[in-house]
């Protein structure tokens, strides 16, 4: 016979989630998810330079900048973790002109000769 005291039971284990809004849309993603993530899971398309699945985020190319309510800077979603009740820009005007000016930094040191 086997001793069941040692058993762990694995059915009242939930998951932690989070609820923000992402240009408008509710999304509910687990939590420690990225901002990145969450958008991917909103059907949203942040650009990125430097971020890739199986790269742990550097937050160097600093494409995939966000307007989070109530920060003062950008944020990258790569490595910024979603918050429960966070509000996300994706496309704000000030989120246009930082990619904008990033791109055209990173394109100002290419010599095309």
């Amino acid at each position: 016979m086997t001793d069941m005291t040692d058993v762990t039971d694995v059915t009242d284990v939930t998951e932690t989630r989070v609820s923000l809004t992402v240009d408008g849309r509710a999304v509910e993603v687990p939590a420690g998810t990225t901002i990145h993530k969450a958008c991917e899971a909103a059907g949203i398309d942040t650009p990125t330079l430097c971020w890739a699945e199986n790269l742990t985020p550097v937050n160097v190319c600093r494409v995939c900048v966000v307007e989070v309510e109530g920060s003062r800077a950008l944020v990258p979603s790569c490595a910024r973790e979603a918050e429960d009740e966070m509000v996300v820009e994706t496309d704000s005007e000030r989120v246009r002109h930082s990619r904008r000016m990033v791109l055209e930094f990173l394109g100002s040191g290419v010599d095309l000769d």
